[in-house]
């Protein structure tokens, strides 16, 4: 602003000058009326220490010969002008140089913060792409890759595949590979049956722990499903399981509030402990044929579970698997299942229907605690789940706790439950009907009083009976047989 201000004026000046220099004084009529026809300006020198308006000029008329001369009258310098941008770090500046003279201006520019120099690639990683400034850490055109059809990402050609944000690792033997992580937040992703030419074959602990998915495609080849892996993902909605998994780690997909569709693989041996606890939109599971055990909470307080299908393979139920079920009516138990663990159906309060259990061996303590009343009987003291077909009697209490003298068991019992006798210290005697077939693990734990059993079968039946650890005082008491060996 300064220089144009300079130029300006020595403009004004100037133009005053040649004014004075072009009207001739003595009119002659040889010069156009008294204007000389000056030629070209020439200056006393060329000292370029000597500035252009400080020099004196002359010019000879074309007309009459007469010499002209002006004191930096034509002094206008012969600007360069050079101009460099500022940048987000460093100022500019525009300078203007003279080419006759050693005449200069020079001003600065400050920083410009917005002024980034970004490269014209992208730089990426598997999740987003983005461009850096080659002069600072600035980073500006960050987006998540958006695959076309071929699978590469429409800006910066990045092959995306169905895993994008999914995290990979090759075990140490180089066999397979495992999702480790996720780090995007796209809702419904698909992982990779292969990461860099390797199968992939398990989904480690915690890799989707609280991730904000609603769907997920798992591929055929994934074996194993570690604890946690998608535990807390309150959006996912459905799921299913490649007949390829064999594993369901403890509490895989526990917390999962709006899951309500659920395929499980035939291959499965083992749904671990806690695997669907709390998918309280959960309505119907199917147990496949394969699934030998359902672990301890596998499906604690799904209490929207109106249906269990199960598989004629399944042999054990942990303790508490369904606990909290409140929604469940009618479970049939299948032939195949020998053990049923503590609380498995507790608070089961619609559980009015049970039925199958042919196999049945051992029933945990307080198995159906709580369930509807319509699922019990009760008689000369004791509490029974009946059969629905009526075919099989489990002593689940003993309600006279402070009963001193004998109890008989109905005849149709088959078994007595872990905890059936708690806290009957006083109890002497007991009757037992032929038809039990097994004695749970601490049915008689605290009958420290009992001395006396009267067994309706043979001694050979009795021998057949299966008695549970933590029956001393049944094992010690005298057995008296209402029939003998043939």
């Amino acid at each position: 602003m300064k220089n144009k201000m300079k130029l300006a004026i020595l403009f004004v000046f100037s133009l005053a000058i040649i004014g004075t220099l072009f009207a001739c004084t003595p009119v002659d009529d040889e010069c156009n009326g008294g204007h000389h026809a000056f030629g070209e300006w020439q200056p006393d020198t060329t000292d370029p220490s000597v500035f252009c308006h400080k020099r004196t000029y002359s010019s000879v008329c074309t007309s009459c010969g007469e010499i002209g001369t002006a004191k930096g009258g034509m002094g206008w310098h012969e600007d360069v002008t050079e101009r460099l941008e500022p940048t987000c770090i460093a100022e500019g500046y525009e300078k203007s140089t003279c080419l006759a003279c050693d005449y200069n201006d020079m001003f600065t520019i400050p920083i410009n913060p917005s002024a980034h120099q970004y490269d014209d690639t992208y730089c990426l990683d598997t999740m987003d792409h983005w461009k850096e400034c080659l002069l600072c850490d600035a980073v500006a055109s960050m987006k998540l890759h958006e695959a076309n059809e071929e699978q590469y990402c429409e800006t910066c050609g990045y092959f995306i595949g169905p895993s994008i944000g999914i995290v990979y690792e090759i075990s140490e033997d180089g066999s397979y590979a495992m999702v480790t992580d996720y780090l995007s937040g796209i809702s419904s992703i698909e992982i990779a049956q292969y990461y860099e030419g390797i199968p992939v074959k398990v989904i480690k602990a915690d890799a989707f722990k609280d991730e904000g998915i609603s769907s997920i495609i798992i591929p055929d080849g994934v074996a194993t499903i570690e604890s946690g892996a998608f535990m807390g993902c309150t959006w996912l909605k459905s799921i299913t399981l490649p007949d390829s998994v064999t594993t369901i780690g403890d509490n895989a997909f526990k917390g999962c509030t709006r899951l309500s569709e659920l395929t499980l693989s035939c291959n499965v041996a083992t749904i671990g402990s806690g695997a669907f606890e709390g998918c309280t939109a959960l309505k119907e599971i199917i147990i496949p044929d394969g699934v030998e055990t359902i672990g301890d909470q596998a499906f604690y307080n799904c209490t929207s579970i109106t249906k269990i299908d199960f598989g004629n393979t399944v042999t054990s139920i942990g303790s508490s698997a369904f606990e909290n079920c409140s929604s469940i009516s009618d479970v049939v138990i299948p032939d195949s299942v020998v053990s049923i663990g503590d609380g498995a159906f507790r608070n089961c309060s619609q559980l009015k229907k049970l039925s199958g259990c042919g196999g049945l061996k051992n029933v945990g303590r307080y198995a159906f605690d709580n369930c509807h009343e319509y699922l019990y009987f009760v008689s000369l003291q004791g509490k029974y789940v009946v059969d629905h077909y009526n075919e099989w009697v489990i002593l689940i209490e003993f309600l006279a706790k402070n009963w001193w003298d004998g109890h008989q068991i109905i005849d149709k019992t088959t078994i007595i439950a872990s905890g059936a006798y708690d806290q009957s210290y006083y109890l002497t005697s007991i009757v037992i009907p032929e038809n039990v077939v097994s004695i749970c693990d601490d049915a008689f734990a605290d009958c420290q009083s009992l001395t006396s059993i009267y067994y309706m079968g043979t001694p050979d039946a009795w021998a057949n009976v299966t008695i549970g650890e933590d029956n001393d005082y049944l094992l010690n008491a005298e057995v008296e047989y209402h029939q003998q060996n043939d």
